[in-house]
């Protein structure tokens, strides 16, 4: 979708919205930009489902008492909505930054991509060849974005003297995706 209305975006959270580009009316550049990006994108599309909810274990409500409403105060694309005793999240608003699982007291909410299995496995390969090949000091886990977090890493890497030999860049979707329990295992 091309929105050339200008001004406020018409759709929450742009930048999370896959296919929506919002470029200023008056800048030419802009709108190229977008247009480029827009012909790439043909052929079938498949939203991702981010997020993996269990309405079971959702305290959002009961008896129509609320009593949790963090994943709906942290929601920046307005994806999850109250649905009686529990929330619903919609997946095809929600733009996987996160936010919701990382903030759901009882783990109703979890991120689902890549599944956390996957996250665990990556993690414990990354310290187990960091103290196979002679790691002496604590490694630091440098958890960073794809989006940003990625040429960060890289900039620092070729200017300088790069990261220090104990700090590990460890990559996920979003930073938002790990939690409590990703710390955990990490300690392991």
């Amino acid at each position: 979708m091309l929105d050339l209305t200008g001004g406020t975006s018409k759709v929450t959270a742009p930048e999370k919205r896959d296919g929506y580009f919002n470029p200023e009316p008056g800048n030419p550049a802009a709108i190229q930009k977008a247009l480029f990006e827009i012909s790439n994108l043909v052929g079938d599309f498949e939203k991702p489902r981010y997020v993996k909810f269990d309405e079971t274990l959702c305290v959002h409500s009961r008896n129509q008492q609320t009593g949790c409403t963090r994943c709906l105060d942290v929601c920046p694309a307005g994806a999850i909505t109250s649905a009686g005793d529990t929330v619903a999240i919609d997946p095809f608003i929600c733009g996987g930054c996160g936010g919701c699982a990382s903030v759901c007291p009882t783990g109703a909410s979890t991120y689902d991509l890549p599944a956390d299995n996957f996250i665990y496995a990556r993690l414990r390969a990354l310290l187990g060849a960091y103290r196979k090949h002679g790691g002496k000091t604590a490694p630091v886990l440098l958890v960073h974005d794809t989006t940003h977090g990625d040429e960060m890493v890289g900039i620092v890497s070729r200017a300088g003297r790069g990261l220090p030999a104990h700090v590990i860049p460890f990559a996920v979707n979003e930073v938002t995706q790990v939690g409590f329990d990703f710390m955990a295992a990490a300690l392991d």
